[in-house]
């Protein structure tokens, strides 16, 4: 498995314009062969800290998520977005412990 983690920070009053943003990208990855799971979560610390979680089940699943159109569409709007600080960071996993829940 593959775990894709990160954070965009963007001011405040621009929270509102990456949900919008996001949404379309959220919807269709989740439909994706090969993904496990895809979200963007706003920080209730921070705000504007917006973290991003992606799980996927191959190295070609994530590897044909990068050539999508809804993801370049998105990343088309990050300079309109603001961002401050974006880091993704990619981790491979051998498998998963469910701590708590199912």
């Amino acid at each position: 498995m593959i775990v894709i983690q990160g954070y965009l920070k963007v001011s405040p009053e621009n929270v509102a314009r990456v949900r919008e943003a996001a949404a379309p990208l959220i919807a269709a990855t989740r439909q994706e062969p090969g993904c496990i799971a895809y979200a963007f979560a706003e920080d209730l610390g921070e705000p504007g800290l917006i973290h991003i979680a992606e799980r996927w089940a191959s190295e070609e699943a994530l590897a044909a998520h990068n050539k999508t159109p809804h993801l370049a569409a998105f990343m088309g709007q990050m300079p309109g977005l603001g961002p401050s600080a974006v880091r993704i960071a990619r981790y491979d996993a051998g498998g998963e412990k469910v701590l708590i829940g199912g």
